[in-house]
């Protein structure tokens, strides 16, 4: 037992070897100190301790410590520490060389209030070799700063519990960081956090994460995140049974250059509910490989402003999705993307979209688009105000087997300006329904080449459309279809067609056409070169209610083989303009069921295509979508998607969204059982210029329940390589700003969690550390932290992180409410297999 009432404590102590061997069974300190110094130049410390309880009561008003420390050998067995401090400054300048800790802690609480935390550490490598069973973390820190240059970090850690309650006002951190490895299995982490400020600025090389992961749960208040990465390498291999992410994001702005990201996922469910309000993202993308099984996925989120700018090179995704529910109100979309190659392999069973969308505007360059997907049910209803899409796509292909296709969508205006080389659809739609009332539809396309294979059980089309304007330059139409029934029952106003069409050879089994349409104007301006369709269509069911169409359509080759079983359309269009230049659209699609029910207000659409290749197996998509302004302009070099998609459910209301894209390459093998997402999207802006994307998933089940209020993304993505098998996601996230300007190069990351319970209460922490190598080899069994941070600046440069870390279970509770992290990432390998993540996050403010 210790009682001090201690003043001024001074240090200055020069030490060769110290050597601790020590069996202590209760450590209790009850100590006031106001001030204590020390500058230590220590050569060795080595402590070898047997402690059964540590018990710490402390006010202390300042630490300073200046030492130089060139090793520090721990090997501890501590059963129980208890520390409850009042800290009101530390301030920590350390050059430390070599950190080696082998403990095996069982339990440790710390409760402690800090003011200020500066730490400037210069520190070469760190090894810790840790098996902790209990970490309990309550903290209230006002400020941390953090300047560390970091050189090595391997961590091995088997953690069981993770308990954090933090309140956080403000972290900075700046970091260096060469490489990152981390070996962790973490059973439960709990995050609940209020955070104000989050800036990273970090340069990370590499970082490998391999994850086994349990439950991740994340509560968290988050106002501004401002994220300037630039990563080289991102390689990912989760397991993930549990995501749940309850998010209000206000501000999340990401500037990320990545070169490659490669992510092997098997998440089971993601549950999202969030409020954004703004999302900016600027990413050059190279790369992106994804491989995800998702089970579940629901998303619902009220998005104000999405902004995307993304150059992505390739994007290669095979998922297996079950079931995906998307209900989401967006005000304004805006996605600029230079895509080069896009392809999808996607097995979805459900698809059900609720969408309100007030704006969106898409500016796409795609020269390649590639889509395989097998989807059973597609439900969309939709009410969208405007949509803009000005895209230039050079080839397209689609081979797609689509059970049901249900839509009712309320359209204001579509405006469609797209440039369209090759046209290629394989599709297989059993059921068609489409209950549309569309505004105005503009629609300046030129397509070289339409090539349509299409197998449709039934159409059913009841539409109200007040204008339609069509000006279309199309070379070749070879239409060979079956159709059964063809019902059309159609209240049309006006209709403007301007056609220039060479060739249209169509080879189509029509079983049954049903349409109801309203048409007010129709202005169709169109020379067709060559239009090829060889469609067998069982029953398509489309009620429309059209206002203005306007089509302005230069059209080289369209070459669909499609089978559709069912597709059902019940939309309110108000406004299309399409301005569409396309090269080559090739579309295989097996279509079951796509119900979709969408209200549209105005669709702005500016596309170049040159190439979009789509092989797409879809049982049943449902999209329920309220929209009411889509401006797309978007240049699309290629984009092939193979997808077998079984079920997406969608039911987003999206306000606005505005996408400007250059999308060089994206390849998309996704395999997906069931979607569901259920968004709120007020505003998204996305300027986004992406080089190469390459996802490889297989996604069960992701539910997604997310309200979104602006995002605004600019992303230059260069090279994203993501495998991720996606089990189950449910992301239950209101997000309300997102302002994400990523510079993106190659992310890989692998991570094994287990458990970590920290309970902590930190007022202020300023860290100032340079650490040039930390090698942390860390068997971290429970740790339970609860932390309220209130405030933490970390500047921090980060160079080489190489963390191993075996984390199983993580229980984070985390109200975070200010982290400001400006982070220049430049290598991270992340290799995770995380298997439940819980994550329950109310983020209020991201900048």
């Amino acid at each position: 037992m210790a009682v001090a009432d201690i003043n001024v404590i001074v240090i200055e102590a020069d030490i060769d070897v110290i050597v601790i061997e020590a069996d202590i069974s209760i450590i209790v300190t009850e100590a006031d100190i106001n001030v204590i110094v020390t500058e230590a130049d220590i050569s060795v410390i080595v402590i070898e301790a047997d402690i059964s309880v540590i018990v710490t009561e402390a006010d202390i008003s300042v630490i300073v410590i200046e030492a130089d420390i060139s090793v520090i050998v721990i090997e501890a067995d501590i059963n129980v520490i208890v520390i409850e401090a009042d800290i009101s400054v530390i301030v920590i300048e350390a050059d430390i060389s070599v950190i080696v800790i082998e403990a095996d802690i069982s339990v440790i609480v710390i409760e402690a209030d800090i003011s200020v935390i500066v730490i400037e550490a210069d520190i070469s490598v760190i090894v810790t070799e840790a098996d902790i069973s209990v970490i309990v973390i309550e903290a209230d820190i006002s400020v941390i700063v953090i300047e560390a240059d970091i050189n090595v970090i391997v961590i091995e850690a088997d953690i069981s519990v993770i308990v954090i309650e933090a309140d956080i006002s403000v972290i900075v951190i700046e970091a260096d960081i060469s490489v990152i490895v981390t070996e962790a299995d973490i059973s439960v982490i709990v995050i609940e956090a209020d955070i104000s400020v989050i800036v990273i600025e970090a340069d990370i090389n590499v970082i490998v994460i391999e994850a086994d992961i349990n439950v991740i749960v994340i509560e968290a208040d988050i106002d501004a995140i401002v994220i300037e990465a630039d990563i080289n390498v991102l390689v990912i291999e989760a397991d993930i049974s549990v995501i749940v992410i309850e998010a209000d994001f206000n501000v999340i702005v990401t500037e990320a250059d990545i070169d490659v990201i490669v992510i092997d996922a098997d998440i089971s469910v993601i549950v999202i509910e969030a409020d954004i309000s703004v999302i900016v993202i600027e990413a050059d993308f190279n790369v992106i490989v994804t491989e995800a099984d998702i089970d579940v996925i629901v998303i619902e989120a009220d998005i104000s402003v999405i902004v995307i700018e993304a150059d992505i090179s390739v994007i290669v995704t095979e998922a297996d999705i079950s079931v995906i529910v998307t209900e989401a109100d967006i005000n304004v979309i805006v996605i600029q993307a230079d895509i080069s190659v896009i392809v999808i392999e996607a097995d979805i069973s459900v698809i059900v979209t609720e969408a309100d969308i007030s704006v969106i505007v898409i500016e796409a360059d795609i020269n390649v688009i590639v889509t395989e997907a097998d989807i059973s049910v597609i439900v969309i209803e939709a009410d969208i105000s405007v949509i803009v899409i000005e895209a230039d796509i050079s080839v397209i292909v689609i081979e797609a087997d689509i059970s049901v296709i249900v839509t009712e969508a309320d359209i204001s205006v579509i405006v469609i300006e797209a440039d369209i080389s090759v046209i290629v659809s394989e599709a297989d739609i059993n059921v068609i329904v489409i209950e549309a009332d569309i505004n105005v539809i503009v629609t300046e396309a030129d397509i070289s080449v339409i090539v349509i294979e299409a197998d449709i059980n039934v159409i059913v089309n009841e539409a109200d459309i007040n204008v339609l304007v069509i000006e279309a330059d199309i070379n070749v139409i070879v239409t060979e279809a079956d159709i059964d029934v063809i019902v059309i029952e159609a209240d049309i106003s006006v209709i403007v067609i301007e056609a220039d069409i060479s060739v249209i050879v169509t080879e189509a089994n029509i079983s049954v056409i049903v349409i109801e349409a309203d048409f007010n104007v129709i202005v169709t301006e169109a020379n067709i070169s060559v239009i090829v369709i060889e469609a067998d269509i069982s029953v398509i069911v489309i009620e429309a209610d059209f206002n203005v169409i306007v089509t302005e359509a230069d059209i080289d080759v369209i070459v669909t083989d499609a089978d559709i079983s069912v597709i059902v359309i019940e939309a309110d269009i108000s406004v299309i303009v399409t301005e569409a230049d396309i090269s080559v659209i090739v579309i295989e699609a097996d279509i079951n069921v796509i119900v979709t029910e969408a209200d549209i207000n105005v669709l702005v659409i500016e596309a170049d295509i040159k190439v979009i290749v789509t092989e797409a197996n879809i049982s049943v998509i449902v999209i329920e979508a309220d929209i009411n302004g889509i401006v797309t302009e978007a240049d699309i070099n290629v984009l092939v998607i193979e997808a077998d998609i079984n079920v997406i459910v969608t039911e987003a209301d999206i306000h606005v969204i505005v996408i400007e894209a250059d999308i060089n390459v994206i390849v998309t093998e996704a395999n997906t059982s069931v979607i569901v997402i259920e968004a709120d999207f007020n505003v998204i802006v996305t300027e986004a210029d992406i080089d190469v994307i390459v996802t490889d998933a297989d996604i069960s089940v992701i539910v997604i329940e997310a309200d979104i209020k602006g995002i605004m993304t600019e992303a230059d993505i260069k090279g994203i390589v993501t495998k991720a098998d996606i089990k189950g996601i449910m992301t239950e996230a209101d997000i309300k700003e997102i302002m994400t300007e990523a510079d993106i190069k190659e992310i890989m990351t692998k991570a094994d969690f287990k458990g970590i319970v920290t309970d902590a209460d930190i007022k202020g922490i300023v860290i100032e550390a340079d650490i040039k190598e930390i090698m942390t080899e860390a068997d971290i069994k429970g740790i339970m932290t609860k932390a309220d941070f209130k405030g933490i600046v970390t500047d921090a440069d980060i160079k080489g992180i190489m963390t191993e870390a075996d984390i199983k279970g993580i229980i984070t509770e985390d109200d975070i409410k200010g982290i400001v992290t400006d982070a220049d990432i430049k290598g991270i390998m992340i290799e995770a297999d995380i298997k439940g993540i819980i994550t329950e996050a109310d983020i209020k403010g991201v900048s």
